[in-house]
């Protein structure tokens, strides 16, 4: 994964399991899918994707 790709990563807890959060700044849908077919974790064959469009950033300070 090329740097200054990924917001936010990280562990994801729930008491059914363990699971990883990761959410990508990509330019759109088709880059966010290279990014999972490049991914490792991908060949497992648990991936699940929830795209999430139109999301912005503001600060609190």
């Amino acid at each position: 994964m090329n740097e200054e790709v990924v917001l936010i990563f990280g562990p994801a807890f729930d008491p059914q399991g363990v699971y990883s959060l990761s959410i990508p700044t990509v330019d759109g849908e088709a880059q966010a899918r290279e990014i999972i077919a490049n991914d490792p974790a991908n060949v497992l064959g648990i991936y699940e994707v929830a795209l999430m469009m139109a999301w912005s950033l503001i600060s609190l300070s």
